[in-house]
């Protein structure tokens, strides 16, 4: 007799995960402003929104390339190694070598974009698992870094390195960080390669049914290692802001950056199963981890809980994207 009343409030239970990839986390996001709005009189200043985004920023920056990973039905999980390979090459190159700041950052994309590339080699022309390829290349890259740099760091000059130290650290009219400007370009240009594009509506395409894509002429490995060497170089452009604001390429850079940059992907509403989501929200997803870390010390809640709380989180999220998957299926 249970069956019946099981089947009943599966719907709705859909309904609720169909809600919550639409207007859920928006509202989670106000909800949660607004709470720490009345705990804390200093959360809504303008000073510690600017923070905020700041501290959003690499985040988000990273995040632009893992949302098209995403939306083409695949993973990445080498973010943060890349990051420090970046900076690694950018402030060797340029501190020690003597090679021109704009040449050194540039090899320093270059370097992100290449470990992208083989991720997608490796990924759709070998036919190894997305999880396994990009979990390889993080500890391969990671320690090659630390090899390279023998556990130590690379100094920028003090009197040296305008360009990074702008992007680190500079502000506009003294005012507005710099690289909370540049992400916001960066999302605007991928927002509107990828829904106003070829590319980009066949990498939709391809992570809602890469056979049925394939059928219909598009190349969906090409697009996936696109994907993927994109990706590398956004995460390369991260690693120099971080390199940038500190001045240094710590052998250690960006560790565990990866799972912060999943969980806003994840957090902002982009299945993980590929094919559905909008850029813009993996932007609030980074926006909304450093806004509950940050309302959360405010609170003084401990640092270990705040962990807690992002990692439940993602718990629902991915729970909620699985039932969104299966209804879609059937």
């Amino acid at each position: 007799m249970s069956a019946p009343g099981k089947t009943a409030s599966l719907p709705l239970f859909r309904q609720g995960a169909v809600f919550w990839s639409t207007y859920g986390f928006p509202l989670v996001f106000v909800v949660i402003v607004i709470v720490f709005a009345i705990s804390s009189p200093r959360f809504l200043t303008p000073a510690n929104a600017l923070l905020i985004l700041l501290q959003a920023s690499v985040t988000a920056i990273a995040a632009v390339g893992a949302t098209m990973v995403f939306l083409g039905g695949r993973i990445d999980i080498s973010q943060g190694a890349i990051m420090a390979l970046s900076a690694a090459v950018c402030a060797s190159l340029y501190a020690t070598l003597g090679v021109p700041e704009v040449i050194a950052m540039a090899l320093g994309v270059l370097s992100g974009a290449a470990i992208g590339f083989l991720n997608g080699f490796f990924s759709e022309i070998a036919r190894i698992p997305a999880f396994i390829v990009t979990l390889a290349a993080m500890f391969v890259v990671r320690g090659a870094v630390l090899m390279a740099l023998g556990g130590q760091s690379v100094l920028l000059p003090p009197d040296g390195a305008p360009i990074l130290r702008m992007l680190g650290n500079g502000r506009i009219v003294g005012v507005v960080p710099v690289v909370i400007v540049v992400a916001i370009v960066l999302f605007a240009v991928f927002g509107f390669v990828l829904r106003r594009t070829t590319w980009g509506v066949y990498l939709y395409a391809v992570g809602s049914s890469a056979e049925s894509a394939e059928r219909a002429g598009i190349r969906a490995r090409r697009i996936r290692i696109t994907a993927y060497t994109l990706a590398g170089a956004l995460s390369a452009f991260a690693g120099l802001v971080l390199l940038g604001r500190l001045g240094a390429a710590p052998s250690e850079l960006g560790t565990g950056q990866e799972f912060f940059i999943i969980t806003a992907v994840v957090l902002g509403g982009v299945s993980v199963y590929g094919g559905k989501g909008k850029l813009w929200r993996s932007f609030m997803g980074a926006a909304f981890i450093t806004m509950l870390a940050n309302g959360l010390v405010m609170m003084n809640v401990s640092a270990y809980f705040q962990q807690i709380v992002v990692g439940v989180a993602l718990l629902i999220a991915l729970l909620l994207d699985r039932i969104g998957a299966e209804d879609t299926a059937q």
